[in-house]
């Protein structure tokens, strides 16, 4: 029974009335929609059960929400988003592939990775796991497309398969042995196991 009453205290009082909607952990996701959205929560008590609908939201970044108290009056709203894998550009519009598979349209700045021909899903993977264990990738201009990518490394277009091992193998081939035999470097291609084709000016 003293347990009912403090209950029933803690949740009438106006000293937990919610008077602030905090929301954190929010990087992409559009935060003054998220406030607008939640904005009937405040003088409600804190102690108040939020069901599920009340915290859903259309915005293509959110994983999930989750909700903590800051007593006496402060409701903070957790934002776990969708994590970014690569941006890309299709056309006009920017994307961004997340963990989940989702493609998220996002703004274009500092995005290098053009696609012209979309990859199938598998290639999408493959090229995935290569741009975020290879150095070579960052700040490089890439182009995808069906079957193969290229990538320009200093003024020479490489051309690839999506296979990370071939790529790795016949690109280290390439910087240790290979170039060393050129003047200059117009196009190399890696697209075939333990071959790489060059076109350029031998030295001397």
């Amino acid at each position: 029974e003293a347990d009912a009453m403090i209950s029933k205290i803690l949740q009438t009082s106006p000293l937990f009335d919610i008077k602030v909607v905090e929301v954190r952990g929010a990087k992409h996701t559009d935060v003054e929609k998220l406030k607008v959205r939640y904005a009937p929560m405040v003088g409600q008590n804190v102690f108040r059960e939020i069901n599920s609908e009340e915290l859903m939201s259309d915005d293509p970044w959110i994983q999930r929400l989750e909700i903590k108290r800051s007593f006496p009056s402060t409701l903070l709203v957790l934002v776990i988003e969708e994590t970014e894998l690569i941006s890309y550009r299709s056309g006009r519009v920017c994307m961004a592939l997340t963990d989940s598979g989702r493609h998220i349209e996002r703004d274009c700045e500092g995005v290098t990775i053009n696609v012209t021909h979309t990859p199938l899903p598998a290639e999408f993977r493959n090229f995935v796991e290569m741009y975020n264990s290879m150095e070579v990738f960052r700040s490089r201009q890439l182009t995808l497309k069906n079957g193969f990518f290229t990538l320009n490394i200093n003024g020479t277009l490489f051309v690839s398969t999506y296979e990370p091992d071939v790529f790795a193998s016949n690109y280290t081939a390439y910087v240790e042995k290979i170039s060393q035999r050129y003047k200059s470097v117009e196009k190399v291609d890696v697209t075939v196991r333990g071959k790489v084709y060059v076109k350029g000016v031998r030295n001397g």
